[in-house]
């Protein structure tokens, strides 16, 4: 509703609805974590406890309290600063986000990718990381948030901001571009009938 609408939005853990979320985003206390991992399982993303056990330790929850709530909002009708940026785009307009952090501060952007869903937690890692993130969305996403297919996004700490935008105008002047420039100096192939004709 940011994103499409324009809107700004706030929300407790009773406005959510989404328990996977809830619990990775510490919102929900698990007294165990295994039952985030047969909640996997049942859902048909793993094959047994032992795989979804691995994946949900890497996954990195938030722990609980770390986050009471969350605010969101367009970046022009900001009510407050933001702690962290979220910008939707292609895989090519996202790279170009990248290359941009990625000129003052020469450290790769990472992607990790659950295939399942939980891009929630992947777009406020930054603020705990202090680094950005590349996140192809999950399925819950796509589903529910208007996700378009050919959609990720690029997300990254708000104090980084002004550096990114430096880094993207200072990118584009050495001839980095969106849209990608395709290469066309080049001599079309010429076809037997095409000589053929030529020669008459």
């Amino acid at each position: 509703m940011a994103r499409r609408w324009g809107r700004v939005l706030g929300a407790t853990a009773e406005d959510i609805n989404c328990t996977p979320c809830l619990a990775a985003l510490g919102l929900k206390r698990l007294e165990n974590h295994d039952h985030l991992s047969e909640y996997l399982v049942n859902m048909g993303y793993f094959r047994n406890i032992e795989v979804s056990r691995r994946a949900t330790q890497a996954l990195g929850l938030v722990p609980p309290g770390k986050i009471g709530s969350v605010a969101l909002f367009p970046l022009e009708t900001a009510p407050v600063d933001p702690d962290i940026i979220v910008i939707y785009g292609t895989p090519a307009q996202t790279a170009r986000l990248a290359a941009g952090y990625l000129y003052h501060f020469g450290e790769l952007v990472e992607s990790r990718t659950t295939g399942f869903g939980l891009s929630c937690l992947s777009a406020v890692r930054p603020f705990f990381t202090g680094k950005p993130a590349l996140v192809h969305p999950g399925r819950g996403v796509r589903m529910l948030a208007g996700t378009d297919d050919s959609e990720m996004f690029f997300t990254f700490p708000a104090k980084d901001g002004e550096s990114v935008l430096d880094g993207l105008k200072k990118t584009h002047e050495k001839g980095m571009r969106y849209p990608v420039q395709s290469y066309m100096t080049y001599q079309p192939p010429m076809i037997d009938p095409m000589i053929s004709l030529e020669k008459n």
